[in-house]
């Protein structure tokens, strides 16, 4: 499982991009998170941006479908989903799962309509190893950013739906 976190970490981190570089970049709260592209593996297979995502509050879920936990965390990140998507909200999956076929039936069962990236290639030839994640110790993470990309929340493992709309609604 360390294993596997770590390489979710390297995933995210080694996939932003940042004009300050990434020497000694850290992504913590309270301060903006990096830009990013991520190769999307669910609802389209396209590139994830996130200047596309400016302006919205944004819900990112780190996951794997072998951790009951994640399974526990997704139905409810689903549901804000759909309830807040026409609202300014917009959630983000980033699962550490490396077979696509398996993860994109996973992702289907579950109902998850929200984009979800895995970029595990791209990461491990990034050759960025100063990138920091604070609070990404554990699966299911979730992070919940500002309308200007400021990270506000930090919740590891499993977070009530009642916690993160509060946290929603206070930020929209």
């Amino acid at each position: 499982m360390r294993r596997k976190r770590a390489m979710l970490a390297m995933v995210l981190a080694l996939s932003l991009s940042s004009a300050g570089g990434a020497e000694g970049l850290k992504v913590q709260k309270g301060k903006r998170f990096p830009s990013f592209e991520l190769s999307e593996i669910s609802p389209s297979q396209g590139l994830l941006r996130s200047y596309n995502l400016e302006g919205k509050v944004l819900v990112l879920i780190f996951f794997t479908k072998d951790v009951p936990a994640c399974a526990r965390q997704l139905p409810v990140l689903v549901r804000l989903f759909k309830k807040y998507r026409d609202k300014g909200v917009a959630v983000v999956g980033l699962s550490e799962d490396e077979k696509t076929p398996e993860i994109l039936g996973y992702l289907k069962e579950n109902g998850v309509e929200f984009p979800v990236v895995r970029d595990v290639a791209t990461a491990l030839s990034g050759g960025h190893s100063q990138y920091q994640i604070d609070g990404l110790t554990a699966l299911p993470s979730t992070f919940v950013l500002d309308k200007k990309g400021v990270l506000k929340f930090v919740h590891v493992g499993v977070v009530s739906r009642q916690k993160l709309e509060r946290e929603i609604k206070l930020l929209l």
